[in-house]
């Protein structure tokens, strides 16, 4: 594993790579941690990549710039440097870039949400001053688990300080901005074009009804749709981080389905990474 990966010029703005065993080129999964915008490390988050890499993937585990310091939307130019960063050094770790998929939760979701919408949209790069040169056909598939998609939407959520995380990622004049909280919500800028994507949540989560919204409004315009969605008679356990629980069925659970559509989206069978 190599660690502390520079991929722009702030002390944050670093990722790990981790490479399955075999010969390549691989396809590559870049993976966004959660944390509320205002937390977390891609360190907590090694287990979880290690599992995905064994599915046959380079896996690039980010860190990104953190709020209340650095206000949205600097998280999506840094999900946008990072994707450039591994597109401009994917070989070097036997990684094939024109097979990339984003994966992310809670936070780390929304980011990896916004940026696979804006592949391809100028208007919403241009209003987030990002550039994303990654051609619509090389972003393969989104995974996302238990995140956040649409950022006025999600105060009627019940989850714990979640006013303290809209604060902190958008300035009190932005919370009041009509526009700015379109422009943070992948949900507002769903289009024909997305790749397939696999959406996890557990009912027990405050957050499960942002899923279950998003979904719908995927479903709607016809997206290509994944979706696994734990009831509270499933998996108890199956709260918010629940990926961390990796001894546990729901979280096991989910890291299989999530193989299988990750197998799909990069024209591999399901069982040559299982």
């Amino acid at each position: 594993m190599s660690v502390d990966v520079v991929y722009g010029p702030d002390p944050q703005q670093r990722l790990d790579v981790i490479e399955p065993h075999g010969e390549g080129p691989f396809p590559v999964l870049l993976y966004f941690h959660g944390g509320g915008w205002i937390s977390g490390d891609k360190a907590s988050y090694e287990r979880i990549c290690r599992s995905l890499a064994t599915k046959g993937f380079v896996t690039f585990n980010v860190n990104y710039r953190l709020a209340p310091r650095h206000r949205f939307p600097a998280q999506v130019q840094d999900v946008a440097r990072a994707v450039d960063w591994v597109c401009r050094h994917a070989r070097e770790y036997c990684g094939d870039a024109s097979r990339m998929i984003l994966a992310g939760d809670s936070a780390g979701a929304h980011l990896a949400s916004w940026y696979g919408t804006a592949v391809g949209n100028q208007a919403l790069q241009a209003a987030a001053g990002i550039d994303a040169p990654l051609p619509r056909t090389a972003l393969r598939g989104i995974a996302l688990f238990y995140g956040i998609y649409d950022v006025e939407r999600v105060r009627a959520c019940r989850f714990p300080f979640i006013d303290l995380y809209l604060r902190s990622l958008l300035s009190g004049s932005q919370t009041a901005n009509a526009a700015m909280l379109e422009l943070a919500s992948p949900s507002r800028h769903i289009h024909a074009d997305l790749p397939p994507i696999f959406i996890c949540a557990g009912e027990r989560d405050g957050l499960y009804p942002e899923s279950v919204a998003y979904a719908q409004a995927l479903r709607d315009r016809g997206a290509d749709l994944t979706t696994l969605f734990f009831t509270k008679a499933q998996y108890r356990e199956a709260t918010h981080g629940f990926l961390y629980l990796h001894r546990r069925a729901c979280a096991r659970s989910a890291l299989e389905e999530v193989g299988r559509f990750l197998a799909r989206c990069a024209g591999r069978p399901a069982d040559a990474v299982s």
